[in-house]
């Protein structure tokens, strides 16, 4: 009696098919183009290529060889038996973290959009066997742009996951820098009469470092009087990393 010729139509993995951190040897199937004859099942072997050096664990593709093992008499491989089984990234789900710390009153510092990637800010959902976005380093934060996040203003950034094992959809953040509330200082608030438009002189107070800004004063008098006049700052003048307070 002659053993029978079977053919393999397809390796798989079945639902096992996706990265969990875990090595897939056990979960390696075949399917036949035709089924063996009755209940007996060929007992096969499975040689991941390159398993010494590559194992079977990450995602990726892998080339795995099928034989049946020496003690099967009863049939004999045909066809192909070389097949290349893949391994599916995990998907990830990245979202903004409740509570997260995205914004700050301007300070004339530049602010490393690495500062932010943090589990404060962002939560990573699907992690497999144990393992830590942060800890592992997957994660990329850039600014729209480039752009420097320095000034007063919204600054789009943007999530990703950058390694192999995981995929997951990119996620949006906005990061905030709002106007410094400063005060005045008001100066040259008495002048003696002399036929000229005077008006006193406002500082700026609390300003960041060496930093200067003008202001602009309205109210300016020429007549002398026993009642004191009321000169304003013009708060529409006073823009970008300042805010005058009220």
């Amino acid at each position: 009696i002659m053993p029978a010729t079977l053919e393999i139509s397809a390796v798989t993995l079945g639902e096992n098919g996706v990265y969990d951190g875990k090595e897939k040897n056990a979960y390696l199937s075949v399917t036949y183009s035709a089924a063996p004859f009755g209940e007996d099942s060929p007992e096969v072997v499975f040689d991941v290529q390159d398993y010494e050096t590559k194992g079977f664990t990450n995602a990726g593709e892998y080339t795995v060889k099928v034989s049946l093992a020496a003690s099967d008499v009863n049939y004999t491989l045909g066809g192909t038996t070389t097949f290349t089984v893949t391994i599916d990234k995990a998907t990830l789900t990245l979202s903004q973290a409740e509570g997260a710390s995205l914004s700050k009153v301007y300070d004339g510092k530049v602010v490393d959009p690495q500062s932010l990637l943090a589990p404060e800010n962002v939560t990573v959902a699907g992690m497999q066997n144990g393992e830590d976005a942060f800890e592992l380093g997957i994660l990329s934060i850039a600014a729209e742009a480039d752009s420097e996040i320095k000034n007063a203003a919204g600054y789009k950034l943007t999530v990703s996951v950058n390694e192999g094992n995981y995929t997951a959809q990119d996620l949006e953040l906005t990061y905030t820098v709002t106007a410094k509330l400063i005060g005045v200082e008001w100066s040259d608030t008495e002048f003696t009469y002399d036929g000229a438009a005077h008006k006193p002189t406002a500082t700026a107070k609390n300003l960041v470092g060496d930093e200067t800004l003008t202001l602009t004063v309205t109210g300016e008098q020429t007549n002398a009087s026993e009642s004191p006049y009321t000169a304003t700052v013009a708060k529409d003048r006073v823009t970008g990393n300042y805010m005058l307070e009220e």
